[in-house]
């Protein structure tokens, strides 16, 4: 298909209020964030995107995206990598590569209610020759750092199973209830990083809020 958020929102929009996944073993026309393009060669890797209606409030939900990476990372280890790491706010990294990107997006339902799609490609069977010299050593894959190939019937099973448990204590318990494991995970925990936007600033990272945004202590 062209997207596989492009279906989940249509399904959203026609009244299924999920939580369901929508796969696909190729997409014309997957999308990163910020406009970029995904590349999604067929019968390789896992591209998806998870449809629901999350029991939060609007107001209350920017943290989802977070709560996906935590999933990822969750389902990885579940078979048998247990060294994900992630990069704030949703990229997820093996050995310093990147291995899956997440992309999330508000919708309304039939009813008028809203609805979350939150897509998620992960690299799974791609080795180095696949990636273009200058993606080597920043982008990588399950079965390039592992040393084997990966089931991808088993990582669909254990990615639906960490997304659903995760989305749940998050609407029990919000992001406060996941930020510990968060910055447990996190790669720039404890890093000086430079943020650019305005001019720009430089500080070390604190962790994340309850609402999932970086803390820096600048002075």
């Amino acid at each position: 298909i062209d997207s596989t958020n492009r279906r989940a929102a249509v399904l959203g929009r026609e009244g299924l209020a999920g939580p369901v996944l929508v796969t696909a073993e190729h997409q014309s026309a997957g999308r990163g964030r910020q406009g970029r393009v995904w590349e999604s060669p067929a019968h390789r890797n896992f591209y998806g995107s998870f449809v629901l209606c999350p029991k939060v409030a609007q107001a209350e939900l920017a943290p989802i995206t977070l709560v996906a990476a935590l999933a990822v990372s969750d389902a990885i280890a579940g078979i048998g990598l247990s060294d994900a790491a992630i990069k704030w706010p949703n990229d997820v990294l093996l050995g310093g590569r990147k291995v899956a990107g997440i992309l999330t997006e508000l919708d309304s339902s039939a009813n008028g209610e809203f609805c979350v799609v939150v897509g998620i490609g992960v690299n799974l069977n791609l080795q180095e020759a696949d990636f273009p010299p200058e993606l080597r050593s920043k982008a990588g894959s399950l079965a390039w750092h592992g040393g084997r190939s990966v089931d991808r019937s088993d990582f669909v099973e254990s990615l639906t199973q960490a997304f659903l448990d995760r989305v749940h204590a998050f609407e029990q318990r919000g992001f406060a209830g996941l930020r510990a494991d968060y910055e447990q995970r996190h790669v720039l925990q404890g890093e000086v990083v430079r943020v650019d936007g305005g001019e720009g600033y430089t500080g070390r990272v604190l962790g994340v809020d309850d609402a999932g945004a970086l803390l820096l202590a600048t002075a």
